[in-house]
């Protein structure tokens, strides 16, 4: 797992990347309170969510772009 983040506690991530059997899973923190209008988050954990992206054109996407973009602009609201 890798973590992109400002610090080093949880609340200063913005995202992970995690290599998995299915691809590769973009985890978010707050995951659960990001805007998702591509319905990409997945999973039922109380706070994190996450993409799992399956093909080299999802990478580059509009879609993971946005998500992106909502995670940072979520961090920059959570520490300031």
């Amino acid at each position: 797992m890798i973590a992109y983040c400002y610090g080093q506690k949880y609340v200063e991530m913005v995202c992970t990347i995690i290599p998995s059997k299915k691809g590769i899973k973009l985890g978010f923190y707050k995951g659960v309170d990001l805007p998702d209008p591509y319905h990409l988050l997945e999973g039922k954990g109380k706070v994190s969510r996450y993409a799992v992206i399956r093909s080299e054109e999802q990478i580059n996407s509009q879609a993971i772009k946005q998500l992106l973009e909502n995670a940072l602009s979520a961090y920059k609201q959570r520490v300031s």
